[in-house]
């Protein structure tokens, strides 16, 4: 079973199941926070940070930004197989959702869900290759490491890249990280019922391993009146 996202993400870790609920989970959090949805938009070289484009126009407001925009493809040379949007019909979608766990009744997983539509490569066509879903978080959770009787230990654990590869055919790609026995740690261990889980980030590679998509919104133009 799917086992944590730590490390954009989905890092699995082991906690194993309790009989029964655990007496802590003392640490900060939301009543529930159970699922997290995002539109997938292009994502652009940064400007004026270390190691990005240097700013050379403002804006209206006077705030300094670099032109052209530039894809991280555009910026690699724009290979061929790298991945471009169909600006009238391309769309790409994020879910992570709870789920409820098969070791226990106080232990859950987590699903990952990954749509992208309509993808073209380089010379406009339907896009092909493998692609990967890359993540980084901060899981806090009460661990059962326990340190009194019915008492867990809530730790935050450390970060660690998480990725998932998954293959574009025809422009389409559809992955789903279901829950596994086996992913990154140990196996047949599963996520307690006090689990916190930080999307730190989260990004899609094209096959040149350049990010193309990260989570955001888009505004198109509205008809003129």
């Amino acid at each position: 079973m799917l086992k944590i996202l730590t490390g954009i993400g989905l890092l699995l870790v082991h906690a194993l199941a309790a009989p029964t609920a655990w007496a802590g989970c003392d640490f900060e959090h939301p009543r529930k926070a159970k699922l997290f949805q995002a539109d997938l938009v292009q994502a652009f070289v940064s400007c004026g940070n270390p190691g990005a484009n240097v700013p050379n126009t403002t804006s209206a407001s006077g705030v300094p930004g670099c032109t052209p925009p530039e894809t991280f493809n555009q910026h690699a040379g724009t290979p061929v197989n790298g991945w471009q949007w169909d600006e009238q019909r391309s769309s790409g979608r994020i879910e992570l959702r709870e789920i409820q766990g098969d070791l226990g009744p106080n232990t859950r997983d987590l699903r990952v869900k990954l749509r992208l539509r309509r993808i073209l490569d380089g010379n406009g066509d339907p896009a092909n290759g493998s692609g990967t879903l890359h993540s980084i978080a901060r899981t806090t959770m009460e661990d059962t490491v326990v340190t009194a009787p019915g008492m867990g230990t809530d730790m935050t654990l450390l970060e660690f890249p998480a990725p998932f590869a998954f293959q574009m055919i025809d422009g389409n790609a559809t992955l789903t990280v279901p829950p596994h026995p086996c992913f990154f740690i140990d196996c047949g261990l599963g996520l307690p019922g006090c689990t916190s889980i930080e999307i730190l980030n989260l990004q899609i590679l094209d096959p040149n391993g350049n990010v193309f998509a990260v989570p955001g919104v888009f505004f198109k133009n509205l008809p003129n009146n």
